[in-house]
C-alpha cells in the first residue's frame, strides 16, 4: 500500500478507536478482579511485594493472584500518576496496543506478518467475546494474543518465541502452559532441545524475587502453595455417583454457559471447533502448514479443557481459545493470496459471527460472497472490522457510567473503605 493510503487508513483507525475507548471506559461495572490485578500491580512496582491486602487471602506472592505481572502495569502507572480509575483502564488498554505494536513491528520487520495483518490485529481486538476485559487488566486477552505471536515466530526464531511463550505464561496466565505443551510435543525437536532454557527464565526470574522478599522457607511456602494451588482450583469436582458423562452435562448446566444468548454459544462453541477441525482436514489432506496443525490442536485442547473439565466455565476463561481462533483467521485472511476462494470464503464466514451485530454479520457474508473472485479483501475486511467498532459504540450510548474517581481509594487502594465504596456489590473482605 502507498505511504498516504497508510497514513489515512490509520487516522480512520486511531479516530474510532479513541473515541469508543474514551466514551466506553467509565461504562463497565466496577468488578472485583480489576481491584485485585490493579492492587497486586501497584504493589509489586512500589514495595517488591504481589498481594492484594483485604482482597484474596494468603498475603505476599500468594498463588491465588492467577493475574501474572505484565496484564496491569499499564493501569499501575495510569493509577500512581492519576489516583483514578478511569486513567488506570485507559492506560491498561494503552500498555495491551503497545505490547502489541511491538512485537507485530519485530514480526513484520522479519517479514512474518503483512502490513494487512498489522491493521487486523489492532482492530480484531473488538472481535474478541468481552473483549473490555482488558480495560480491566486482566490476563487472558493480551497473555493469549502474546501466545499466539509467539507460534508465528516460532519458525524465525525459536529462542525468542521460547522466551515469549514463558512471559505469557508465568507472567500472564499459567492455564496457557497448556496449550504450550500441545505446541512443543507437535514442534519440538531434539536440536531445539537447547532453547527450553528460554523457558525458564521469567520462572527463574519471578522465584528469585519471592527469595529476595520472602527468603528460602518464603520460596519453598508458596512452591508448596502453588502445586497444592495448580492441581486443585478451576477443575470439577469429581461426583462417585455418577458417570463422566453426566458430571460435564451438570457443570454446565450449573455454569454460566445455561445463561448465554445464541451468538455467544456460536463463537464460542460452534466457530472455534468447526475452524478447528477445518484446519486440521487442511492438514491431514495437503500436509501444508505444521502452524495449521499446532493451532487447531491447541484450540481443540483448550477447547475440551474448557468444556469438560472446568466449573468455573466463566466466558472470560473461553478467551484464551477465542483469541487464537479469531487471530489466526486474521492472520490467514492476511494471507488470502495463498488461498483458494472457497478458503478464503469459509474464513470470513467463521470471521463474521465475531462482529457485534447480526447486521454486520449478514452483510459481510453478502458482500463476501459478491466479491469473493477480487484479487484482494483487505478494503472489505477493513471496513466491517471498524464498522464492528462503530456498532461497538452506538451500542453503548445508552450505558450507565459508573464512579470511577472514589475519595477512599485515592487515599488508600488497598483499604476495606476503598473496597466498599468502589464495589457496586457486596463483597466478602478477606484477610491480609
Amino acid at each position: 500500500m502507498r505511504k498516504t493510503t497508510n497514513i489515512y487508513l490509520i487516522a480512520v483507525s486511531l479516530l474510532i478507536i479513541s473515541i469508543h475507548i474514551l466514551d466506553f471506559i467509565p461504562k463497565i461495572n466496577n468488578f472485583e478482579d480489576e481491584l485485585i490485578a490493579l492492587t497486586s500491580h501497584i504493589f509489586l512496582l512500589t514495595e517488591l511485594e504481589f498481594k492484594a491486602p483485604f482482597l484474596i487471602a494468603g498475603g505476599s506472592f500468594t498463588p491465588a493472584l492467577t493475574t501474572g505481572f505484565n496484564s496491569s502495569v499499564g493501569g499501575a502507572f495510569g493509577w500512581l500518576i492519576f489516583k483514578d480509575f478511569y486513567f488506570s483502564r485507559l492506560f491498561n488498554f494503552i500498555w495491551l496496543v503497545l505490547e502489541i505494536s511491538l512485537i507485530n513491528f519485530y514480526l513484520y520487520k522479519n517479514k512474518i506478518i503483512n502490513v494487512k495483518f498489522l491493521y487486523y490485529s489492532i482492530l480484531g481486538l473488538f472481535c474478541i467475546p468481552l473483549w473490555y476485559n482488558s480495560l480491566y487488566g486482566l490476563g487472558e486477552i493480551l497473555s493469549s494474543i502474546i501466545f499466539f505471536n509467539s507460534l508465528l515466530l516460532y519458525e524465525k526464531n525459536k529462542k525468542l518465541s521460547i522466551f515469549l511463550m514463558s512471559i505469557s505464561i508465568f507472567f500472564g496466565k499459567f492455564i496457557i502452559l497448556l496449550s504450550f505443551l500441545v505446541f512443543i510435543g507437535i514442534n519440538i525437536k531434539k536440536q531445539n532441545v537447547k532453547s527450553i532454557l528460554y523457558f525458564v527464565t521469567p520462572p527463574t526470574i519471578w522465584l528469585f524475587i519471592i527469595f529476595i522478599k520472602t527468603g528460602l522457607s518464603g520460596l519453598l511456602n508458596y512452591l508448596n502453595e502453588f502445586v497444592i494451588f495448580l492441581f486443585g482450583h478451576g477443575l470439577s469436582k469429581s461426583d462417585s455417583s455418577s458417570n463422566f458423562y453426566q458430571e460435564v452435562k451438570n457443570n454446565i448446566a450449573m455454569s454460566e454457559i445455561a445463561d448465554w444468548s445464541y451468538a455467544t454459544i456460536m463463537r464460542t462453541s460452534l466457530v472455534p471447533l468447526a475452524f478447528s477441525l477445518f484446519l486440521l482436514s487442511k492438514f491431514l489432506l495437503k500436509k501444508s502448514s505444521k502452524t495449521d496443525l499446532s493451532v487447531s490442536i491447541i484450540i481443540i485442547i483448550n477447547y475440551l479443557y474448557f468444556y469438560l473439565f472446568s466449573y468455573q466455565k466463566y466466558l472470560r476463561y473461553s478467551q484464551i481459545f477465542l483469541v487464537i481462533t479469531i487471530f489466526y483467521l486474521l492472520y490467514l485472511l492476511s494471507n488470502e493470496e495463498k488461498l483458494s476462494n472457497f478458503e478464503k470464503f469459509t474464513f470470513i464466514l467463521f470471521l463474521s459471527f465475531y462482529l457485534s451485530s447480526e447486521l454486520l454479520i449478514f452483510f459481510l457474508i453478502i458482500c463476501s460472497i459478491l466479491n469473493y473472485k477480487k484479487k484482494s479483501m483487505f478494503i472489505l475486511l477493513f471496513t466491517f472490522l471498524l464498522l464492528n467498532i462503530a456498532n461497538l459504540q452506538y451500542e453503548s450510548m445508552t450505558y450507565v457510567n459508573s464512579n470511577l474517581n472514589i475519595y477512599e481509594c485515592r487515599n488508600n487502594i488497598s483499604s476495606v473503605e476503598c473496597i466498599t465504596n468502589y464495589l457496586p456489590y457486596e463483597y466478602k473482605i478477606g484477610g491480609k
